[in-house]
């Protein structure tokens, strides 16, 4: 589809976007990069500290969704404290790395055990220092928090969350029997597989030159193919899936309403978006 239309587009003078995460015919067309994350740094730097979490929550959820049925495993216990472990390090690394923060940063994170409670000890503030003082990861005096964008009573109470949410992480993870979080990482880990930093699409999603949001806003109409490798469905599968839920949040966020965005969906109908029905 991308090759036979993307061409008749450009000589209707559209901009044209390729997100190809499968990486096949790169000789003829070069991918645009789009960094999921993106969409939580928004809420940092120039949106609320509301947001963050509860987006981030919902980027876990697309992570590792819901089974279809009670069948598949009823259970919430274990897939929730996946999904914390989801939360915490998504907002650990947009924190730290800002603009590069990536979904596989934060896989590499999850996989390594001491620097994971080490962040967790961080954000706590129960991280010993060799003087034997503890350390705690700064907030009010970073940047973003004295950019004026966010209220001290808004830096305050997400200071005070993401610190009960290392916490939380910490306790878990220095606990005498292991078992609970074992099982709670090992289930991350492999719902985040997908995201790992030798895959074709992490080269593509270390930065992002589009945003979703320019479907609506761009002086020039535009259109975006988000392209797989149909012989390894899967390995493209997470990536164009939370590709796509993002998408639609940044079309319903954007109040610049002067063009009409059409989805046309092909193969990404057999995928999953969360709350959205296919």
């Amino acid at each position: 589809m991308a090759f036979s239309y993307g061409p008749m587009l450009e000589a209707m003078c559209y901009v044209v976007i390729y997100l190809n995460y499968g990486g096949l015919f790169s000789d003829r067309v070069k991918s645009g990069r789009y960094n999921p994350l993106s969409l939580i740094l928004d809420s940092l730097l120039k949106g609320s500290l509301s947001d963050i979490v509860a987006d981030a929550t919902e980027m876990s959820l697309q992570i590792y969704p819901e089974p279809k049925s009670e069948g598949e495993g009823g259970n919430k216990f274990f897939r929730n404290g996946s999904r914390k472990s989801i939360v915490f390090a998504i907002i650990i690394m947009v924190l730290i790395e800002g603009e590069d923060a990536t979904l596989g940063g934060v896989l590499a994170l999850i996989q390594d055990r001491e620097a994971l409670l080490k962040h967790a000890q961080w954000a706590a503030g129960t991280l010993k220092q060799t003087n034997g003082m503890t350390a705690q990861l700064p907030i009010f005096g970073t940047e973003w928090a004295t950019s004026g964008q966010h209220t001290p009573d808004e830096i305050a109470r997400f200071a005070d969350h993401l610190a009960g949410m290392g916490a939380s992480l910490a306790k878990l993870m220095e606990a005498p029997d292991s078992r609970t979080f074992d099982s709670f990482i090992e289930g991350t880990i492999g719902e985040m597989a997908d995201f790992n930093i030798t895959s074709r699409a992490h080269q593509i999603t270390q930065s992002s030159d589009l945003r979703f949001s320019q479907l609506k806003t761009s002086q020039r109409p535009m259109a975006v193919f988000m392209m797989g490798d149909t012989s390894r469905p899967d390995a493209n599968r997470k990536n164009i899936e939370i590709a796509t839920s993002n998408m639609f949040k940044e079309i319903m966020r954007e109040t610049d309403g002067r063009r009409n965005v059409y989805v046309l969906a092909n193969e990404v109908t057999n995928f999953l978006i969360n709350r959205i029905a296919t």
